[in-house]
């Protein structure tokens, strides 16, 4: 039934549907955006610049060790990720400033309300205010997160020449992520709680290039600020291999495609949140 109606709706539908995620094995499968020069990457931050970033998460409980949702990896670090403690999964992330050694982090609770489920789909958020350095972590549109940890970011991030979901891409890739992923999303704003709660919309995704996906719930529109949205299955393009296997479209204005990397035909689920 359900390919029967995506057969059917696929030249006609005008509604925002979600029907495609991206399974990752943990193993060898990321998804890459940009591989080049440090500083010249598409998404650019300062330490004075504001950001959030988004993504819809189902880890497997096979998986034990980290999971890397988002990484910017160079002399500058941002890195969005999941990881056990104890025989419970918790999100962090982490910012290395352009000096190589400043950096802050930040961590969902160490107690019930900052858990992941794993085999279960749940909304994370990470938001950054660049005046007052203050940063936030959401987990189903409800804060999550314990003291900062800050020793003085004052550069930039732009010194990156890797920009990956699904792994860290360091010595030919580590902490490749366990599961699947929905809905990633990249703003050089910083989104506030009552924004984060009209995203995660209850837990259904929503259109995250209109407005009104960010003021249902009494938040600000932020769809201006969208830097990069990759959904993650939608229109994305079947290249067949092993290598580059899919090209997922950018939906953003921004327009910077993402590579399926050693993966196979079956990455592209439909099972979303």
């Amino acid at each position: 039934a359900d390919l029967n109606t995506y057969l059917t709706d696929k030249y006609t539908e005008t509604t925002f549907k979600n029907r495609w995620s991206t399974w990752l094995d943990g193993v060898t499968d990321y998804v890459g955006i940009y591989d080049g020069a440090s500083g010249s990457g598409p998404i650019l931050f300062t330490a004075s610049d504001d950001f959030s970033m988004s993504a819809w998460i189902n880890t497997s409980s096979t998986s034990v060790l980290n999971n890397q949702i988002i990484s910017f990896r160079g002399t500058a670090l941002i890195w969005f990720f999941t990881f056990m403690t104890g025989a419970n999964r918790r999100f962090k992330m982490y910012l290395r400033d352009n000096t190589g050694s400043d950096y802050t982090e930040i961590l969902s609770y160490n107690n019930s309300n900052g858990w992941i489920a794993d085999d279960a789909w749940t909304h994370v958020v990470f938001t950054r205010n660049g005046t007052t350095k203050d940063m936030n972590l959401y987990m189903d549109g409800v804060s999550a997160q314990v003291t900062t940890t800050d020793v003085g970011t004052s550069g930039d991030f732009t010194a990156y020449d890797k920009l990956t979901i699904g792994n860290d891409d360091f010595g030919g890739g580590r902490y490749n992520f366990d599961g699947m992923i929905d809905d990633v999303a990249i703003w050089d704003e910083q989104l506030d709680a009552n924004t984060v709660a009209s995203i995660f919309n209850s837990g259904v995704p929503n259109n995250l290039t209109l407005g009104a996906s960010y003021t249902a719930g009494g938040g600000t529109d932020k769809s201006g600020g969208l830097q990069g949205y990759w959904r993650m299955g939608e229109d994305s393009v079947y290249n067949g291999g092993t290598a580059d296997v899919y090209t997922i479209p950018d939906d953003s204005t921004n327009s910077n495609p993402a590579t399926l990397k050693v993966g196979y035909d079956f990455n592209m689920k439909m099972d979303t949140p």
